[in-house]
């Protein structure tokens, strides 16, 4: 592991394919890269071990925006003035649909052990969100802006102290994790992590958004305000640079006057032992508890990933007999250079048609009406995509799957009535995808995206049959102002 870390995390998307391939084909290492997001130290030590990628364009465009981020002089601080900015243009069936802008202006201040850090992003797609940006702000002017990153972190040799707002992602890298992921907008959240080369533990705690929610299961359903409080811990095992494992367990809960309740915050708790055997106070009982297993297996050019998720309701044998699956699984096979600089992934997808929905609104797995976890729920994939480096400072991407998805809501409570899957009339959608990155300048990309869609029963209406033809062009700048001020 890395000693003391005051770098920020890096979320320059730009370089995200390539890290994963670095990952997959062994050029890097990183003792726990199911954890996400990593820093930008973590990055910088992984690739500097391996001289021949200083040969590499791409590796020596990313080692030099990595090094922006860096102290030059280990005994001073680190201030990190930042302005991205993003334009694109975005068609359909060849007609102009919109030109969106998204721009983030950040601040930041590394000493020794401690960050502190601040990015404001405003997003013309923003307004798209009906969850949480459709309204009228208080200055009476629509909401299309949130402070997106914010964040003080303390770092030791093996210990991390966190509290801010952070999108994280825990399980395979540029793959939307089941347990928690970077699908919701970030919320602000607690967490700590204890870690060497064989082990990693973290914790977080939070205080959700309020939810005007009931109970299915009164006589007589009374819709109220309910707090809620989300709290995961989580154990990675790094037990080879090949060989990596991660339980996680998560719990949600809430009520109307509902408090911190303090074995859902002991980080060494089990949470479903908690729940099913502890004294419960006046509505501690509503608590909505998912757990994850994961597996990660590399062997030479081959590398093997699976996650799977369950609903503490399918931990008993009766409770299975009784209601319907709540559950979710989640598997690639990345195959590395087969042609050189290229990796290829076939994927599978699925999760159960009430996956995240509970009883009681209020527990419903859900940050702002989006899930915490996968996107959706009643839906099933097959994804095969090929990423391809051997052109200098160019990424060439293909993607093509085929998904059927039920009409689902993840506000809505869970029945408990067992039905076929996915519920309804499906949804069913063929796609292909093709992606040109070009980055001329460490700071400067350009991207061009093609698709086609078939959906058939689109919107899950019977017969109601479509094709899209989309097309995108994305130019992105970021820059560090401390950089030009210099």
């Amino acid at each position: 592991m890395i000693g003391q870390d005051d770098s920020p995390y890096y979320l320059n998307g730009a370089f995200d394919e390539y890290i994963e391939y670095l990952l997959h084909s062994g050029r890097i290492n990183i003792s726990h890269h199911l954890n996400q997001p990593f820093t930008v130290k973590q990055l910088f030590e992984a690739l500097r071990k391996d001289s021949l990628l200083q040969q590499e364009s791409m590796a020596v465009l990313l080692m030099k925006d990595l090094n922006r981020y860096l102290p030059q002089d280990a005994g001073k601080g680190k201030l990190l003035l930042g302005l991205d900015l993003s334009p694109s243009l975005k068609s359909s069936f060849g007609e102009m649909t919109s030109d969106d802008f998204r721009g983030t202006t950040s601040i930041g201040y590394s000493y020794k052990n401690l960050i502190a850090y601040s990015a404001y992003t405003a997003d013309t797609e923003y307004l798209n969100d009906t969850l949480l940006f459709g309204s009228v702000g208080k200055l009476l002017n629509q909401n299309f802006a949130r402070t997106s990153t914010s964040y003080l972190r303390y770092d030791s040799d093996h210990f991390r102290l966190f509290y801010g707002r952070l999108d994280r992602n825990f399980g395979l890298l540029n793959t939307t994790s089941l347990i928690m992921s970077d699908n919701p907008f970030s919320y602000d959240h607690f967490s700590f992590q204890w870690f060497n080369k064989v082990f990693k533990y973290s914790f977080s705690a939070a205080r959700l958004d309020d939810k005007f929610a009931f109970d299915s299961r009164d006589s007589i359903p009374e819709p109220a305000w309910h707090r809620r409080f989300y709290t995961f811990h989580r154990l990675d095992l790094s037990l080879s640079d090949n060989l990596k494992m991660a339980l996680t367990e998560t719990i949600l809960y809430g009520g109307e006057s509902q408090q911190v309740v303090p074995a859902f915050f002991n980080p060494m708790n089990i949470f479903f032992l908690s729940k099913a055997s502890d004294r419960k106070g006046l509505e501690e009982g509503n608590a909505n508890a998912l757990g994850s297993l994961e597996v990660y297996y590399k062997r030479k050019k081959l590398a093997f990933f699976a996650q799977f998720l369950v609903d503490d309701m399918d931990f008993t044998k009766a409770l299975r007999k009784e209601f319907p699956d709540r559950i979710g699984f989640l598997s690639r096979v990345i195959l590395t250079d087969l042609v050189s600089k290229s990796q290829m992934k076939f994927g599978y997808e699925i999760v159960s048609n009430w996956t995240y929905n509970s009883f009681y609104t209020y527990g419903n797995y859900t940050f702002n009406g989006s899930s915490l976890g996968f996107p959706v729920n009643g839906f099933e994939g097959l994804i095969i995509s090929y990423d391809y480096y051997g052109i200098d400072k160019f990424l060439l991407s293909a993607d093509i799957g085929i998904n059927r998805r039920r009409n689902q809501n993840l506000e809505v409570p869970f029945t408990g009535v067992k039905s076929e899957f996915p519920i309804g009339t499906a949804q069913k959608q063929a796609e292909a995808k093709f992606k040109i990155r070009y980055l001329p300048k460490v700071n400067l990309s350009i991207e061009m995206n093609l698709g086609y869609e078939r959906i058939r029963n689109y919107l899950n209406k019977t017969g109601n049959s479509t094709n899209f033809l989309n097309a995108s062009l994305t130019a992105t700048y970021i820059g560090l102002l401390n950089q030009i001020l210099k």
